[in-house]
């Protein structure tokens, strides 16, 4: 087991979570990240990785993560490799018929230092890790499964989307900070800024989009 993205497997986990920005990250998707990251796509997540990375969660709320219980589950979409739908021939991404991938509508939030994209933000309810500590990650997952999401602190999902040699910078808008949260949350297949499936789905004006490019 290795973070093949560089750092310890303890950074690997918070910067998974962290990357899925304020929307936050189910159990069951998780460890597939955690699994992709962590062992390869074909290798899977062993039990006693899942129970030490809950256990750590647990142990960071509520300074790193918190948890929260949504008001309806959140369907589970397995992760997607852009590299999958290049055409051959031209190189060139194709459009799938269907979205492949978790996108979240529009839900600007910016109150009391917290910023990003989040449709659950008022409605969701916290659940406090004294009310999780009892469960193993086995049984979290089968018990909560969509219904629980974990949120990474505003710092840690701004350092997950700052490169190490780089600073983010003050005051920025909050509709660029979002198209960073979705780029970070797509991971190494990035986002589109054209089509139905891109960026535009962040903003009615394609010149921010263009400007940012």
């Amino acid at each position: 087991m290795s973070a093949t993205s560089g750092g310890s497997w303890i950074c690997a986990i918070f910067d998974e979570v962290a990357l899925e920005g304020l929307q936050g990250v189910t159990l069951p998707y998780l460890w597939e990240l955690l699994e992709r990251r962590l062992c390869g796509p074909s290798s899977p997540l062993p039990d006693r990785v899942r129970e030490q990375a809950w256990a750590l969660l647990l142990r960071s709320q509520p300074q790193k993560v918190e948890f929260f219980e949504l008001p309806e589950p959140q369907p589970f979409l397995p992760y997607y490799d852009r590299q999958n739908d290049i055409d051959p021939e031209s190189g060139i991404p194709v459009v799938p018929d269907k979205c492949p991938f978790m996108l979240y509508p529009s839900a600007f939030v910016q109150e009391d230092g917290v910023m990003g994209n989040c449709t659950d933000f008022k409605t969701r309810k916290p659940i406090p890790s004294c009310d999780l500590k009892a469960l193993t990650a086995a049984q979290a997952t089968e018990h909560w499964g969509g219904k629980l999401v974990i949120v990474a602190s505003q710092e840690l999902r701004q350092a997950a989307l700052t490169p190490a040699h780089m600073m983010m910078p003050h005051n920025m808008p909050l509709a660029y900070y979002v198209f960073l949260e979705a780029i970070g949350r797509s991971r190494h297949s990035g986002q589109t800024t054209t089509g139905p499936w891109s960026l535009i789905n962040y903003t009615k004006d394609p010149g921010i989009v263009f400007y940012i490019k």
